[in-house]
């Protein structure tokens, strides 16, 4: 992993010379990480037997189970499935995975028309902590994740029926996005076709949904959503969040202080104003999720994964192109330094923050 710090740290340091073709950096270079980074804790172990043991059962819901532990919707074992009689190993299946999500979120991000070197920006930023996270320990989460991205971006294009099929496949691949995909349909319904360019009547309505997600019983939230083809593992799932080990995140600081601050401060930026309402439902979105669920931190980090990961990634970019858009990816270096303290765990730092006397 102290490999990976560094290549972090070059990407931002390169960035002047590639501008958008970062991408392409990216996505040659990357893949060298799924393939020989080592296997470590977290979900990785889990998801690779998920993979290697998956199989075609006409019975399954889908057609596809897996021989393993995993908890996983039938959608994941059916795209791990096909995939599966193309790709066998698992190693490869992460790069395939990573280049297919990589190209949905650039279409995703291009759909919205931000500038291409932004774009190429964006995703650098990704690269440190959400990249490591979706693409190597949990690839259940990262096309469901550029899917919500699609999603969003034809909502906003006022292409509803597009962003309904992307919002459904990610559902039927990981549930953890259902919550936010019902807030953000609600919120276009009634910003189109009842509230005009109201954005705050919008919010307070997303507000007392958001609130009563928080302080529902579980039981009558499933009632909500039984419905739904996926239903059996969001239960099994809202019950396990339920449980989880409560806390606060540090990156919940970001999600009530930092994302709103910046849409205060920014909001007559001609930027910001082609993608207001996008920007506006997620800041919301994501400030309230983590205020409802201040004390349990890992509820908070999976329900607003998708605002959160979009937000860091525009926030930084943004940021740094107020300050040059060719060489402002410089003033992100220091931040990204800091990397080993914010998550030693992460980096394996941990032996040699102790020897500096910092753990």
């Amino acid at each position: 992993m102290h490999i990976y710090y560094l290549y972090n740290l070059l990407l931002f340091s390169i960035f002047p010379l590639l501008g958008r073709r970062i991408i392409y950096f990216i996505a040659l270079t990357y893949p060298l990480f799924l393939l020989y980074l080592p296997e470590t804790g977290y979900d990785f172990s889990y998801y690779k037997r998920a993979y290697d043991t998956v199989y075609f059962d006409v019975n399954a819901p889908l057609f596809f189970r897996s021989a393993s532990e995993l908890t996983a919707e039938p959608g994941w074992f059916t795209y791990t499935g096909l995939i599966h009689y193309l790709v066998p190993d698992y190693r490869w299946f992460l790069v395939f995975n990573f280049l297919l999500s990589l190209t949905l979120a650039v279409k995703a991000f291009t759909v919205l028309k931000i500038d291409q070197d932004k774009v190429g920006l964006m995703i650098a930023t990704m690269v440190p902590i959400s990249f490591i996270t979706i693409m190597f320990w949990s690839p259940r989460s990262a096309i469901p994740l550029a899917l919500c991205f699609l999603g969003i971006a034809y909502f906003e294009k006022r292409r509803e029926l597009l962003g309904l099929l992307f919002f459904f496949l990610a559902s039927m691949i990981h549930s953890q996005y259902v919550v936010v995909i019902v807030v953000i349909c609600l919120f276009y319904f009634f910003r189109r076709y009842l509230l005009a360019k109201f954005n705050i009547s919008a919010i307070i309505l997303m507000a007392i949904a958001v609130l009563a997600l928080g302080y529902l019983a579980i039981d009558y939230i499933l009632v909500i959503i039984s419905f739904l083809p996926t239903s059996a593992i969001i239960s099994s799932k809202l019950h396990y969040l339920d449980s989880a080990n409560s806390g606060f995140r540090m990156s919940g600081l970001l999600s009530i202080v930092i994302y709103p601050l910046f849409m205060i401060f920014f909001r007559k930026n001609p930027e910001f104003r082609k993608l207001e309402t996008v920007l506006v439902v997620l800041t919301a979105f994501s400030l309230l999720i983590n205020i409802v669920f201040i004390s349990n931190a890992h509820i908070a980090g999976r329900l607003s994964r998708v605002s959160d990961y979009f937000l860091f990634s525009y926030v930084l970019a943004t940021t740094a192109f107020l300050v040059s858009p060719r060489i402002g990816s410089l003033v992100l270096i220091p931040l990204f330094i800091g990397l080993p303290f914010l998550f030693p765990d992460l980096y394996e730092f941990q032996e040699v923050l102790e020897k500096l006397g910092f753990l």
